[in-house]
């Protein structure tokens, strides 16, 4: 076999391998001799079906099977023997060898399109600086996430007549035709002249009004009613509504039963007045957004290198590779408006590499299963189920297994990345700001 790489520029580079009968016969000759001692041919005792009948009726199929298994074989231990920095797998140039062209010939020639990751410099010491965003919860991020938070957690009560903002739960029914449906209305959702005219009815009323004036837009019908957009769209004329219940919203009670709903009970065991509850639900903000703010600096940097560092890329190979990858299957326009974002993804790519390998990084075993369980039990307090620390073994080794690995690919990643921004930050230099909540998302908004 000869195999050899053809560096070209901009980091593109042709593995040429030329397969040779000696390099796939042997493998040939000894798949055709299990499968004699494995036929079952009519005429044949078990064991001693002549090769030459074996290979007459199975020989086409092997020798294409056992070509491109060699093929990838010799390629892969090629890349690894010679420590080719190679980006992305390998593309096949031209077309695939036909099984005709294969069964046919006994030397093959392959060529192999690949991105050889490029030497680049990188700026990283104290000169490269960028903001480094710190939290504090002002009294207007204080008042408005009370404000939700009451809004999320009411005092309801049962009430005998409509006011503005209740929810009123009645059937509804078309005067001309057959549509009817039991479900519960918040009256801001109506249309405001319409609404005025539901103020101060009383439960086992009935109200008349034109669905189209009171719900202008189909959207609110289809989700007020359960049904597809098109009968949304489709629905109107005059409707009754008998009223079944009112219900009413009321601020709830600062008081500790509220605080451990919100703090939880043991964040909350000791807090008993409302002043409190304000200063834990500060700390407890600023330490929510913590991981955003860190985020927007990981962020910056990410951006700020990308622009300093420059790095030789071929780009008609990449957008093959963004094509074949990609599972949504993109067209070659869709491709063409994609392409920068991915394209800026593989430069910081090259980066990270660079920054571990430079500083000789290492993700171990359990650095990934360390993470895994952390992903784990942030997914089980977003559904509020208990998970047992005994458990967390099986589950940590089950979710990296999942999907042949891919799992695994994605918190190594996780991992992989992480460090590579920690051993950046090591290096360079930070301008603090301290920043609102409202602040801060206003700048996510932006980057």
């Amino acid at each position: 076999m000869e195999i050899a790489v053809d560096k070209k520029e901009k980091a593109y580079g042709l593995i040429n391998l030329k397969l040779e009968e000696s390099d796939y016969l042997p493998e040939f000759n000894k798949k055709i001799k299990e499968y004699s001692q494995k036929a079952n041919i009519k005429g044949f005792r078990p064991g001693k079906v002549p090769a030459g009948m074996i290979k007459k009726m199975y020989g086409k199929g092997l020798k294409v099977e056992i070509i491109n298994q060699q093929v990838y074989q010799k390629l892969n231990e090629y890349i690894k023997e010679e420590e080719l920095p190679i980006l992305f797998s390998p593309l096949l140039k031209g077309e695939a060898l036909s099984e005709e062209e294969i069964t046919s010939g006994n030397s093959f020639d392959f060529e192999f399109e690949v991105f050889l990751e490029p030497e680049i410099e990188l700026p990283i010491d104290e000169s490269f600086k960028v903001k480094s965003y710190s939290v504090e919860v002002s009294d207007e991020d204080l008042k408005e996430t009370l404000d939700n938070l009451k809004n999320s957690y009411p005092e309801v009560s049962q009430v005998e007549e409509i006011a503005e903002g209740d929810f009123v739960k009645a059937t509804f029914k078309a005067v001309e035709g057959e549509f009817e449906k039991e479900t519960v209305l918040p009256l801001k959702q109506v249309e405001e002249e319409v609404r005025k005219t539901f103020i101060g009815k009383k439960k086992e009323e009935d109200v008349k009004f034109d669905l189209k004036k009171a719900f202008p837009e189909a959207n609110t019908v289809k989700l007020l009613f359960g049904i597809d957009e098109k009968e949304a769209e489709e629905l109107s004329g005059e409707f009754s509504m008998t009223i079944l219940e009112i219900t009413r919203n009321a601020d709830p009670e600062m008081n500790e039963e509220f605080f451990k709903k919100i703090l939880g009970e043991e964040e909350a065991k000791d807090i008993t007045t409302e002043a409190e509850f304000e200063d834990a639900l500060k700390e407890k903000l600023a330490e929510v957004n913590k991981p955003a703010a860190e985020s927007l600096t990981s962020k910056l940097i990410r951006d700020g290198l990308t622009e300093k560092v420059s790095v030789d890329m071929p780009e008609e190979f990449l957008k093959k590779t963004f094509k074949m990858t990609n599972e949504e299957g993109l067209t070659d326009e869709q491709v063409e408006e994609k392409f920068p974002e991915f394209k800026e993804a593989v430069k910081w790519r090259v980066i990270g590499n660079k920054v571990f390998k430079d500083a000789d990084l290492k993700v171990e075993p359990e650095e990934i299963k360390a993470q895994a369980a952390i992903n784990i039990k942030q997914q089980f307090m977003g559904y509020n189920i208990p998970l047992e620390e005994g458990q967390m073994d099986e589950f940590v080794n089950n979710y990296l297994s999942y999907e042949n690995g891919r799992n695994y690919d994605q918190v190594f990643e996780q991992v992989f990345q992480e460090k590579v921004l920690d051993q950046i930050k090591s290096k360079i230099s930070f301008e603090e700001e301290t920043v609102t909540i409202k602040k801060l998302n206003e700048l996510l908004q932006e980057k």
